[in-house]
């Protein structure tokens, strides 16, 4: 019977999946909820990853100096804030904080802690470092897996010297430990340099060697270089961390991050104390440039000062004049101010120009103090003008002799507190705590990282679970699947798990068939809708008559009127098969032949899956002899399954060729037998994709029903397996959805047999 007419016309149309459902909360939840185990399986290995970064990633320590920069102005500075308090300046902590950083400074520190030479075992590669730094016990570790070039543990190397050539600097040397303290040094192509002994210095191939200490077995590899002085710089200010504690507090905080925590102290003091050397260096210098400055102006000053003195005495002989007067004297007092002010910001500017631009902010600032400082001075000056001639003369005289007097007693102050600034070892940064060796790692932190390995993992796991459902084929959407294929779907079987227990806890001779065993199962309610949509409609039988019968007649039912019904075809022979294996035909099958049965209908089921039949189990009989017995012309007859109407062929003995069994004309007697004497044939037949079988047995069945599992079967290899039994002469009825685990926020295109 042609499918298009029982079901209507399913040509093939063109793909159009499903239109998506609206996502929500439950819906999240729900897929949440059947990834759990993707999720979960996620979360550990990114927690294992962080387990595994930890014991892999050496333990830093960091060890901190702290300084103090206190704010000093120079000597020009500090004689102008004596005479003209202007604007407060201090020390640009952030420049301190660069100069901390600079190669000058970090280059001496790493002079003083031999920070140029890099000597250290060299460990097998990825987990060779960690098995070291687990190694605990006195003396050597032994070697893993015969590696014995590789430190596994306890071996020591102290270098009191290494000088090479300019081309080998930033070289990776390999020396190699001999018997009783002797080495050999390598170069980078295997070629060798030197050969020595512990304590003993040794030359050779441009290089200058002393071992102090070498404790390691013979043949052990080690790592030997010498980093110029820039690249070991560079070096040492990754590891380098400064800054401020509280904001313009003046107090720096210098860390310094090692493997070891001798090591980074030894580094962070010696940063610190290259720092104030520098610092106190850089003052000095300051103080010699300016007490130059200071010793030039000095005799100009004087020479000045003599010349007032002289200009205001003449004067007063001459004129016989008097004192100035209160408000006279009051207005000179201010006016000697501004003027010592002006001179003393032109100072300040001439020694400044020698360091900064004209447009730089310092010089900006000293010209409008300046201008601001000469606007105070014109307008005395105008006051001075009005005064009697005899007056303004003694005022101007007086004026010069006392700025003057205080500029010539200012420089000496300065020079006094340059000098000692220069011999002293004054500087504008102190040290207040020394770097001790730290107790405890400061990082990796063990938690941190673990906590951070359970939010990715969590993260990724949900990810991962979103990202297959959005991949996730859509063969569970009926409607889709019928677009797809062409071929409508006869029915829908949910998941059971009193199957999935059968399957697993039955004895072997158990019936373990789940509609025997419950059939109020959800799954078996569902299979009794297949009948119906494969037009299989149970008989109907006449009434009894009501007149008196023997117990032979009573004992005797009238053959089903099968072949008065015109929705079945005479002798049904239908071929139940998947497209590759796990799809469930054989449950299917099974439980389908069961059903039939107990309507009265004579029902044949036949194992034909000759290399892996297992139908026999789920009946509880043996599994031979059967077909491939029958096939080969032995007497065999089909087994009643008790209390019903199924006949059951089971597989038959292993045959070394069971395809060859299904060529002839043999099979095809067999079903054409089984047609004329029962009224429905299931055969249940081998994977399409895998074998052979099923194609041999398409032609000669009624129909072909395809039994899919959504999560377990691609459509790709739905599409091929009809196009087989198509191209071998089947007629493909349609399929079946088995197993189904509904989709979250999605429902069946059928309402039987739905969770």
């Amino acid at each position: 019977m042609n499918s298009a007419r029982l079901h209507g016309d399913y040509g093939a149309v063109p793909f159009s999946p499903p239109a998506a459902q609206p996502a929500d909360f439950s819906t999240f939840v729900a897929i949440l909820k059947r990834s759990r185990w993707l999720i979960a399986a996620v979360v550990l290995g990114a927690v294992s990853a962080a387990q595994l970064y930890l014991w892999l990633k050496p333990p830093q320590y960091r060890a901190a100096v702290l300084l103090q920069i206190e704010a000093r102005p120079d000597a020009i500075g500090s004689l102008l804030d004596r005479v003209a308090p202007a604007e407060e300046e201090t020390t640009p902590i952030s420049a301190e904080i660069e100069l901390i950083s600079s190669r000058r400074v970090l280059s001496e520190a790493v002079r003083r802690i031999n920070g140029e030479v890099v000597a250290e075992p060299r460990h097998l590669p990825l987990f060779g470092a960690a098995l070291a730094r687990g190694h605990s016990e006195p003396g050597l570790a032994s070697p893993w897996f015969g590696l014995r070039s590789y430190a596994w543990g306890g071996e020591k190397i102290h270098v009191r010297r290494l000088d090479v050539a300019p081309a080998l600097l930033d070289v990776a040397l390999e020396l190699v430990a001999g018997d009783h303290g002797t080495y050999r040094v390598y170069d980078a192509e295997g070629a060798p340099l030197l050969s020595g002994r512990v304590g003993v210095l040794a030359q050779g191939g441009g290089v200058t060697l002393e071992l102090g200490e070498l404790l390691a077995r013979p043949g052990t590899r080690f790592l030997l270089m010498r980093r110029s002085p820039a690249s070991a710089a560079d070096a040492l200010r990754r590891v380098t961390t400064v800054r401020e504690q509280g904001k313009q507090s003046g107090v720096l905080q210098l860390s310094v991050r090692e493997d070891s925590p001798q090591a980074a102290a030894l580094a962070a003091n010696a940063v610190a104390d290259a720092y104030v050397q520098q610092n106190v260096s850089r003052r000095s210098r300051e103080a010699g440039l300016s007490l130059a400055f200071i010793e030039r102006q000095l005799p100009r000053v004087r020479e000045r000062l003599e010349t007032a003195e002289d200009a205001l005495n003449r004067f007063r002989l001459a004129s016989s004049s008097a004192d100035l007067q209160i408000e006279t004297e009051g207005r000179l007092t201010r006016l000697l101010e501004v003027d010592k002010q002006i001179t003393e910001l032109r100072q300040k500017r001439d020694e400044t120009a020698q360091q900064f631009a004209p447009q730089h902010p310092k010089m900006l600032a000293l010209a409008q103090q300046e201008a601001r400082l000469q606007t105070a001075a014109n307008s005395l000056n105008d006051w001075v003008k009005k005064l009697p001639e005899t007056q303004r003369n003694i005022l101007r005289l007086s004026r010069e002799v006392q700025v003057n007097t205080q500029l010539y007693t200012s420089l000496l102050d300065s020079l006094q507190e340059q000098r000692v600034v220069q011999g002293g070892s004054l500087g504008t940064a102190r040290i207040v705590d020394y770097s001790i060796p730290p107790a405890s790692p400061a990082g990796p932190g063990r938690s941190l990282v673990l906590v951070m390995g359970l939010i990715v993992g969590l993260f990724g796991g949900v990810a991962a679970a979103l990202l297959r459902e959005s991949l996730r084929q859509p063969l569970s959407d009926a409607r889709w699947l019928e677009r797809r294929l062409g071929l409508p779907v006869l029915g829908v079987v949910p998941h059971s798990t009193r199957q999935l227990l059968l399957s697993r806890t039955g004895p072997p001779m158990r019936c373990s068939v789940l509609a025997q065993d419950n059939p109020s199962d959800r799954a078996v309610e569902s299979l009794r809708a297949l009948p119906h949509m494969l037009r299989l409609i149970p008989p109907v039988y006449p009434p009894e008559p009501e007149a008196d019968h023997t117990a032979q007649d009573q004992g005797q039912r009238l053959k089903p009127l099968w072949h008065d019904r015109q929705t079945v075809p005479q002798g049904g022979v239908w071929l139940i098969c998947g497209a590759v294996a796990g799809a469930g035909k054989s449950f299917l099958s099974a439980n389908l032949a069961v059903l039939m049965a107990r309507s009265d209908v004579r029902v044949l089921l036949v194992d034909a899956d000759l290399r892996n039949g297992s139908l026999h189990r789920s009946f509880g009989v043996q599994g031979y002899p059967g077909l491939s017995d029958l096939l080969e012309d032995k007497p065999v007859t089909p087994q009643r399954v008790a209390d019903s109407a199924l006949d059951f062929l089971p597989r038959g003995s292993l045959h070394p060729l069971p395809a060859a069994l299904f060529t002839g004309s043999a099979l095809a007697r067999l079903v054409r037998h089984w047609a004329s004497h029962y009224d429905l044939v299931l055969i249940d037949t081998t994977p399409v994709l895998e074998v052979a079988d099923a194609l041999a047995l398409a032609p000669l069945a009624d129909g072909c029903l395809l039994v899919i599992k959504p999560d377990h079967t691609k459509v790709e290899e739905v599409e091929a397996a009809v196009q087989r039994l198509a191209q071998a002469g089947g007629n493909v009825r349609g399929v079946v959805l088995n197993d189904m685990r509904p989709a979250p926020g999605e429902s069946y295109a059928y309402s039987y047999g739905v969770r």
